[in-house]
């Protein structure tokens, strides 16, 4: 594997982090999880990534197939989707809300989708495949599923030493990441909009 792919990879990487933001999703997780034990807190966890494991690849392939459908280019989608992104960590940035959801409905929905895997996800991992190809991204989404089971799993220590406060500082920082990721995708969206015009 050349440097290229390493730096796809850690491009690819970085983008899929701050649109999961596991650090983010720790404190709803964990109230999500509260009062529940050990051996039921596990499955809980195994079956939200799996779930997000599993509409992610199934988006990561098909959204491409849907695409060339609908006869919809790349760079619009890089558009369409930085301007996604962009709305998304805003509202991640003004908003103050928790999220709302039903403790007694947990793994697959709703920890793997929307929590886990939501829109931020999904159309990074398009858009990302378009510009960084299948390999980088594959290796990055799993990546970052790995290290968001890892964080959930350890989510009770991790609360205690980063605080609620200090989670929610985080989340705020990983949203600010992914709004300039957002912009940088309307601008090689527009570029690649350009040179398909120019032919």
């Amino acid at each position: 594997m050349d440097m290229s792919f390493w730096n796809n990879l850690l491009m690819a990487f970085i983008t899929l982090f701050v649109a999961v933001d596991p650090l983010g999703l720790m404190p709803v997780a964990e109230g999500l999880m509260a009062g529940t034990s050990a051996a039921k807190r596990r499955r809980v966890i195994i079956h939200g990534v799996a779930a997000a494991f599993i509409v992610g690849v199934g988006f990561l392939f098909l959204g491409e197939v849907i695409l060339r459908f609908l006869g919809i280019t790349v760079g619009d989608f890089k558009v369409a989707g930085g301007v996604l992104l962009f709305v998304l960590a805003l509202k991640g940035l003004i908003s103050n809300e928790e999220a709302k959801v039903d403790p007694e409905e947990l793994g697959a929905v709703p920890l793997g989708v929307p929590l886990i895997v939501g829109p931020a996800v999904l159309t990074s991992l398009i858009v990302l495949y378009g510009h960084y190809g299948l390999a980088a991204t594959m290796t990055a989404f799993i990546a970052n599923l790995i290290i968001t089971g890892v964080v959930l799993w350890a989510g009770q220590l991790l609360m205690k030493l980063l605080g609620s406060e200090g989670a929610g500082v985080m989340s705020k920082i990983s949203n600010l990441l992914l709004a300039a990721f957002a912009v940088m995708m309307i601008r090689l969206g527009i570029q690649d909009i350009i040179a398909a015009i120019k032919g």
